[in-house]
């Protein structure tokens, strides 16, 4: 709330008009969490609905080195879907593993 009183103040002295309160808020709360879910959906092991979810929200795009990549022969196990649902695929996900634990919160 002391934000916005801040925001609404530099706004007025700057002669430009203000948002709204509820478009602050949302656009604050979406700005807090950026880094935070681009974190996350960099993560090699993150659940493909979560990554779903992110990338939809904040129209991140998958780099190249997450795009599947095709293979002749047998169909393996899926590294994206949980075990228990055991998928088979064709394609395997090239992504940057990182040693070591990642900090989710910085």
């Amino acid at each position: 709330m002391n934000s916005y009183v801040i925001h609404n103040d530099k706004c007025t002295k700057k002669g430009i008009k203000s948002l709204s309160r509820r478009e602050f808020l949302k656009t604050m709360g979406y700005e807090l969490i950026k880094k935070w879910a681009l974190t996350r959906f960099s993560l090699p092991g993150q659940h493909f609905s979560v990554r779903t979810l992110i990338k939809e929200t904040f129209n991140f795009s998958m780099s190249s080195e997450e795009s599947p990549k095709t293979s002749e022969g047998k169909q393996q196990r899926c590294s994206i879907c949980p075990r228990s649902k055991d998928r088979k695929t064709r394609e395997a996900w090239q992504r940057q593993r990182s040693r070591g634990r990642q900090r989710l919160f910085t």
